[in-house]
């Protein structure tokens, strides 16, 4: 899994430019929402890349 952590890495810039265009349209419901996922996708991330192969 450690080799595959990218995928999780992203998904967070993935989630991350989805709330910044949600702020830049004042849409503030999903962009917290986004950035919230952003976050969970981070620590999926760092989870897998700490993991031993």
């Amino acid at each position: 899994m450690r080799s595959t952590a990218w995928i999780w890495f992203l998904g967070c810039a993935a989630w991350l430019f989805d709330g910044a265009v949600n702020v830049h349209y004042q849409s503030w419901l999903h962009a917290r929402i986004a950035f919230t996922i952003a976050l969970l996708f981070l620590a999926a991330a760092l989870y897998y890349r700490s993991q031993s192969r």
